[in-house]
């Protein structure tokens, strides 16, 4: 029973680290890196996220972040899930 719940709180860990969206400082870092003129391309690559992240926050135009629109994934489902696994030792 000890490893279901380790793998529930490794599940819960990523369903989590899924949904997390850019910080402040990325979301700042791109207002000021599209004012100094450079393209949403090379922010891209220099900040390490995707064209359409720093699309996104450009046509927010403001550094703050929003709520996640994204309805999460059951953790009650999934959890059920892990411990049915866990139950059958994994066959």
């Amino acid at each position: 029973m000890r490893q279901a719940r380790q793998a529930v709180e490794t599940l819960d860990a990523s369903v989590n680290r899924s949904e997390t969206m850019l910080d402040y400082d990325t979301r700042s870092a791109i207002l000021r890196l599209r004012r100094e003129g450079r393209p949403p391309h090379c922010i891209a690559r220099a900040l390490k996220v995707s064209r359409n992240a720093v699309r996104r926050v450009l046509k927010s135009g403001e550094a703050k972040c929003l709520p996640c629109s994204v309805p999460r994934r059951s953790t009650r489902t999934s959890r059920r899930c892990v411990l049915f696994h866990m139950s059958c030792e994994g066959t």
